[in-house]
């Protein structure tokens, strides 16, 4: 498989593309300009941004078609996400420590992959069982300590839940009395 036919292949049948260049984006205009919103701007951004990189990085693994090069790829992946994680942390830390812990608390609650299942248009039943999910919060680590399958309804109830709280602590950080940072 080319160079040229593995973009193509990445870039033709999904959002990804136009979601991480619109996060891009905002993730600059978030960065460099001083306006109310930056803070939901970086938030959003970097949230979107971790997603498709997993989107395209995931992707990219389920294209091979040897499984012992999918092994060894899958390994270097997970550390190339893990450093773009802390890349990409690292910046909204140097701009608020509310948007960086948020971020960390969407990351956990498993929305970054819930938007890889959107984004990659994957369809997944209401009751569906993925219970690889047993890392999130909180969810997945209850139905683990119950021994309940985790099913993919409960992450789409922690991911709403999660970004609801975000962006409610990031208004009342805003515009509220929340000024402890």
């Amino acid at each position: 498989m080319n160079f040229l036919s593995i973009i193509s292949k990445l870039f033709i049948k999904d959002n990804v593309l136009i979601t991480m260049v619109l996060s891009v984006i905002i993730l600059i205009l978030s960065y460099f300009f001083q306006f109310d919103l930056k803070y939901i701007g970086l938030y959003l951004s970097s949230t979107l941004l971790f997603s498709t990189f997993d989107a395209y990085g995931h992707r990219y693994l389920l294209l091979q078609e040897n499984t012992t090069i999918k092994q060894e790829y899958n390994s270097i992946y997970r550390v190339l996400q893990i450093l773009f994680q802390i890349i990409l942390y690292t910046l909204i830390l140097s701009q608020s420590i509310v948007v960086f812990i948020l971020v960390i608390l969407t990351w956990m609650f498993g929305t970054c992959d819930f938007l890889y299942y959107i984004l990659l248009k994957i369809n997944y039943k209401f009751d569906n069982m993925i219970n690889w999910m047993y890392w999130t919060v909180p969810m997945g680590i209850i139905c683990k300590l119950i021994k309940k399958p985790f099913k993919y309804q409960y992450m789409i109830y922690q991911s709403i839940f999660v970004c609801v709280f975000s962006i409610g602590i990031l208004l009342f950080y805003l515009y509220g009395s929340l000024k402890i940072f």
